[in-house]
């Protein structure tokens, strides 16, 4: 069989065509071979990430048994792929869940990967330099030996870092909040999330549009759960009054706006009939898989909300475990009616047993492609070849908390349509797309505004942009057209330093006071600047603060260990808070 085949552009029965735009042909390329990307292995989950910061995304693949370890591809820019899995320094043959996600907020991802019970997860700190160093234990995350189906990450208590959630197999689930000092603490039950069951799949969203993040759990042969954040981390368990508790073999979940009418609706594959569950606005659900004609009978796994033809309407493509049920992988093409038809063709059916799948626009070329892992069959990348529509893409980030703005919404205007769309860290079954906003504008030519809920509830508002363009939106500044080549700039870019390598002195403690310190450090000697390197490695510049040629200010920094340089000469430093 050729790896690199054209799904023939067909015509979706008759052409959907509506008032002022048509859009009748989707077609799908398979290109895994051509990127670089055509190993046959027991692939499991698909994770994407720009873990070096080039504007395009990266690829890390779980392998859940088999021989092969796990792989991490680097985008090269070019519609190909480079394997890079030898800068992990930590590898595992037995994965079934990861993440990438920023735990020390210094705009760089990291990634957690949940290996099974014997190994134990792994968090590795990413040093910026194409390189990363296994933080597990001091991190506080050494001692997770459980089967985690599914990781999720975002900033549950509104202090502007990332915490983590895992939905464990048949043990207590598990929430670390982030210290902001480069651990976590363990809070599941304080936090009233500490749910037991067979669990499968985890999306963090915010459902009630309150500007904090709500959990949503699915289960194997249990009722589905939905948690409601107070803002502080403090959860209650609204399943039955949102009437999301349904019962099923629940397995994958995603979210999207299906219809525009502002809030975020929730499909969830299974085994038998999956569901559609649309928000009646109100903060209740009802199950319409059946009327939207999405009740895929498979053994479903992935799934994703996709507007592969850019007619501002998400379809859904579902990735099914064919040698367990021999049914196809679907993709649904949304009728903008709250139904959908299916559409089936050899590539886009891919019956080549699916696990996690996920969305990226990997060559940039204003269309969004279709990531998929494979057991036993090759690792699937199908580039969109549509006769699509125009759109706009939009990267947020926020230098001062929560960098790349996990939880963020975006509502935008357009001739064609009004959507809305929010950022998770996660979500299918096994699988992390895209952190960039894609919107499909159909024939309008700009989008008409655009509003952004940051993280933390601040809100801005944009203006007209110009279609087939990606912006890039620093926070409470104008957006830009987006340059990859300028695009590292945005971040702190010195390599982190390796702790080992500094000869740290015990003598002359006296030249600065006090050690502990909570906001004034007063240095003997007069210096123009300090320079102190946090527990992870970051060299950090400490200018004196006014007050007195002396003094200076530590009270921004997290509390923590530090290493000060006097004199030519290291000293540990500890702010505590």
């Amino acid at each position: 069989m050729t790896m690199f085949r054209t799904i023939a552009k067909f015509t979706i029965g008759l052409l959907i065509c509506y008032s002022h735009e048509c859009f009748g042909q989707i077609a799908f390329q398979e290109t895994q071979e051509q990127a670089g990307i055509s190993e046959q292995q027991l692939n499991y989950g698909c994770y994407l990430g720009d873990f070096n910061n080039d504007g395009y995304d990266d690829l890390f693949i779980t392998r859940r048994s088999g021989d092969a370890f796990n792989s991490l591809y680097e985008n090269n820019r070019d519609g190909t792929f480079s394997d890079v899995s030898c800068i992990l320094n930590n590898q595992s043959k037995h994965s079934s869940a990861a993440i990438w996600f920023d735990y020390n907020n210094d705009g760089w991802q990291d990634l957690l990967i949940a290996n099974n019970v014997q190994e134990g997860h792994v968090l590795l700190r990413n040093n910026r330099d194409e390189t990363f160093t296994d933080v597990t234990e001091s991190a506080g995350v050494g001692g997770i030996k459980k089967e985690t189906k599914s990781v999720n990450a975002a900033d549950l208590n509104g202090d502007g870092w990332l915490d983590l959630y895992l939905n464990n197999f048949g043990e207590d689930n598990e929430l670390y909040l982030n210290n902001r000092d480069e651990t976590f603490t363990e809070s599941v039950k304080i936090s009233g999330v500490n749910h037991k069951g067979r669990a499968m799949g985890v999306v963090i969203f915010d459902y009630d549009n309150d500007t904090d993040q709500d959990i949503f759990l699915t289960f194997d042969g249990q009722p589905f759960v939905l948690y409601e954040n107070n803002g502080l981390a403090q959860f209650i368990d609204v399943s039955l009054r949102t009437q999301t508790n349904l019962t099923g073999f629940g397995m994958g979940a995603d979210i999207a706006d299906i219809n525009g009418d502002g809030f975020m609706d929730i499909y969830v594959t299974n085994l038998y009939e999956n569901f559609l569950m649309t928000s009646n606005g109100d903060l209740t659900f009802s199950e319409n898989g059946k009327t939207a004609g999405v009740a895929d009978l498979g053994m479903g796994w992935g799934c994703n909300f996709v507007d592969v033809d850019n007619d501002g309407y998400p379809e859904i493509y579902v990735t099914n475990e064919y040698g367990f049920s021999p049914k196809k992988n679907v993709l649904y093409k949304n009728m903008r009616n709250l139904t959908f038809d299916k559409i089936a063709d050899d590539a886009i059916s891919s019956p080549y047993s699916g696990f996690g799948s996920a969305i990226s626009d990997f060559n940039q070329d204003g269309k969004q492609d279709i990531f998929i892992s494979n057991t036993n069959y090759v690792y699937q990348i199908l580039a969109n070849q549509s006769e699509a529509g125009n759109w706009i893409k939009i990267k947020l980030l926020d230098p001062q908390e929560n960098w790349h703005a996990v939880g963020a919404q975006v509502q935008l205007t357009s001739l064609n349509s009004n959507q809305m769309d929010q950022l998770t860290a996660g979500s299918g079954h096994a699988s992390q797309s895209s952190n960039i906003f894609h919107f499909g504008l159909g024939v309008a030519h700009v989008a008409e505004s655009i509003k952004v809920t940051w993280p933390n509830g601040d809100i801005q508002k944009i203006g007209q942009l110009e279609a087939n363009q990606t912006y890039l939106l620093v926070k409470d500044q104008d957006p830009n057209v987006f340059e990859p080549d300028n695009y590292l700039a945005q971040f702190p870019s010195q390599p982190l330093i390796s702790l080992s390598t500094l000869d740290v002195s015990e003598k002359n403690r006296n030249e600065f006071y006090p050690n502990p310190v909570t906001h004034f450090l007063n240095i003997k000697d007069k210096v123009s600047e300090l320079t102190v390197i946090n527990n992870s490695g970051q060299r950090i510049t400490i200018h004196p603060n006014n007050i007195s040629e002396t003094t200076f200010d530590l009270s921004t920094l997290p509390k923590g260990l530090y290493f000060l340089k006097i004199n030519n000469r290291w000293k540990k430093l500890i702010i505590q808070r």
